[in-house]
């Protein structure tokens, strides 16, 4: 086997810009060129449509999203609560609470959610795993400069070795589970929490009965304070589709750049990029479920829109919506991005 040139070695480095190798060796033809990207017409379509995903969902920043959700609570909450009529006259539409939307879309958004959401976080941790770290990757070189074939065909496919109870391991050490874990968590507690605070506020129309449950059993209203469990549930939900979903921003060029690892090992080292296959492998189900996704996204989007202008009150959503806003600046901007964080997810990967 043949050492790499200096052309070739700075492309075992992930570099986003860069769409073609050249020279492969000292002998290889100055125009050879290895390009990843395809040019057929399915291609082209489905790299317009992700793109046309992109552009409507994760391109799209966090703040001008909130603002967005900030303007249709307040002035939707507003004229829902002291002008209904005007809501009636300009929206067409109205999402029911025994409508298919709110009977199968509102009431299972964390089904449809975890259904699509888990297995495209499973399937890209799969592939982004197995990145060198820089001290692997600097082995890789050596091993690389001395022909040490049979070290590079063991770490080339270290993954395959592992075995199924291993690879789950894997998938829950990555940042990513443990992030949609602590979601859960955070999200069904608030749920419990907004119980909690109805019970405590609230009274039921007759005032021998201190109960919510036995009020309500017997016909009565109970009055109380309320937050809007779902409108909370919808504005969260899509925010963490949009959080999870940011690695699609450059994922074709990284896919590429693997493409290109891959000719070149097949090439110079005759020895496959098991990264590479994998990517090939995952892709086609990772774009699917990216464009499911987006679609989610527009549902639940769609939803707001309705429950901001049909539903009192605006108190209400708007307790909804600030209690949504805590929680994800203090897990997405905070604590994900904490270094006690960084470190116990690193310090997983250690221990695989």
């Amino acid at each position: 086997m043949t050492k790499l040139s200096d052309s070739i070695k700075p492309f075992l480095k992930y570099r986003q810009n860069t769409r073609k190798i050249n020279k492969l060796d000292d002998n290889e033809k100055s125009n050879t060129k290895f390009i990843a990207t395809s040019t057929s017409l399915s291609h082209v379509t489905i790299m317009i449509l992700l793109t046309l995903c992109r552009k409507s969902t994760i391109a799209i920043s966090m703040e001008k999203r909130l603002f967005v959700y900030s303007c249709l609570i307040f002035f939707g909450g507003i004229i829902c609560d002291f002008a209904p009529i005007l809501i009636r006259a300009f929206v067409p539409f109205k999402a029911t609470k025994d409508g298919y939307l709110n009977q199968y879309l509102v009431y299972l958004v964390w089904w449809w959610t975890l259904l699509l959401l888990i297995p495209f976080l499973f399937l890209t941790t799969i592939i982004v795993q197995l990145n060198p770290s820089q001290q692997e990757e600097q082995q890789l070189e050596e091993w690389i400069e001395r022909s040490a074939s049979g070290s590079i065909l063991e770490w080339m496919y270290r993954y395959d070795k592992l075995t199924t109870t291993k690879k789950i391991s894997m998938m829950f050490q990555s940042g990513s589970i443990v992030r949609l874990i602590m979601n859960m968590t955070f999200i069904f507690g608030s749920l419990l929490l907004f119980n909690r605070v109805m019970e405590a506020t609230g009274s039921c129309s007759v005032e021998m009965l201190k109960s919510e449950e036995a009020c309500l059993r017997l016909g009565h209203r109970w009055s109380g304070f309320a937050i809007d469990e779902k409108i909370f549930q919808l504005i969260i939900a899509n925010m963490i589709i949009l959080e999870e979903c940011t690695l699609m921003k450059g994922w074709e060029p990284f896919g590429e750049q693997l493409t290109i690892k891959r000719k070149v090992y097949l090439r110079q080292c005759k020895i496959d990029f098991n990264q590479a296959m994998l990517f090939d492998q995952l892709n086609g189900y990772i774009r699917c479920l990216f464009i499911a996704l987006t679609l989610l996204s527009f549902a639940l989007d769609f939803m707001i829109f309705q429950y901001a202008v049909n539903y009192p009150t605006m108190v209400s959503k708007a307790a909804a919506y600030g209690w949504a806003l805590v929680l994800y600046y203090s897990t997405y901007r905070f604590i994900y991005k904490s270094a006690f964080f960084t470190h116990f997810t690193e310090s997983s990967k250690k221990t695989k």
